[in-house]
């Protein structure tokens, strides 16, 4: 299957939910932390922010758990219906390198106040996410992780079919050990299997 480009969006934003929440500290006025931020509630246009750009900062961050929110519902949603039989599970060590890398060089500098750096930021992304999603990598969410989602290498076959062994990367919910016989679904190539106990 593969997933409509709004899909794969909410799926790519989810990821960089961690990436959202270093800019919005980044953003941060040393100067206002000793503040108070609301002096008199009954009065909110008095109130301040310790952010330089409070909109700017802040929606990211919500748009990202926004769709970190949605993405969890949708691997919950989804009900694999293919039986296989998995011969080995070799777990994948996160890619790191890869995921750090946007880090990296999108925080060097990084104003948002600064509207062509931010431009930049912005296409720079965009072009993240083309990449990921035309390399069928879109899965691949260190984030998930946080959620019980592992990375594997399976070999598998399928069931009642022939005894034809194919390799491919899995999402796994859960520990995979070899011999298991598992449902699953496949998402840009990617098997996802859920539920393993």
């Amino acid at each position: 299957m593969q997933p409509r480009a709004f899909v794969a969006a909410l799926i790519f934003a989810a990821s960089y939910l961690p990436l959202a929440m270093i800019l919005c500290l980044q953003d941060t006025d040393a100067a206002r932390l000793h503040w108070a931020i609301c002096d008199d509630w009954a009065h909110a246009n008095s109130c301040t922010s310790p952010l330089k750009h409070p909109w700017l900062a802040t929606l990211p961050v919500v748009a990202c758990m926004i769709c970190l929110i949605v993405t969890r519902q949708a691997l919950a949603s989804l009900q694999p219906r293919t039986p296989i039989t998995v011969k080995s599970a070799k777990p994948v060590p996160a890619d790191l390198m890869n995921y750090t890398f946007p880090y990296v060089v999108s925080l060097i500098s990084l104003d948002l106040g600064d509207l062509p750096k931010l431009a930049g930021f912005a296409l720079f992304f965009g072009w993240i996410f083309l990449i990921t999603l035309r390399s069928g990598q879109l899965l691949m969410n260190p984030v998930l992780t946080l959620f019980g989602w592992r990375l594997y290498e399976v070999t598998f076959v399928y069931q009642g079919g022939t005894s034809i062994e194919r390799e491919r990367l899995a999402m796994v919910q859960g520990p995979l050990e070899p011999g298991a016989t598992v449902m699953h679904d496949t998402i840009q190539e990617i098997l996802v299997i859920k539920g393993v106990s």
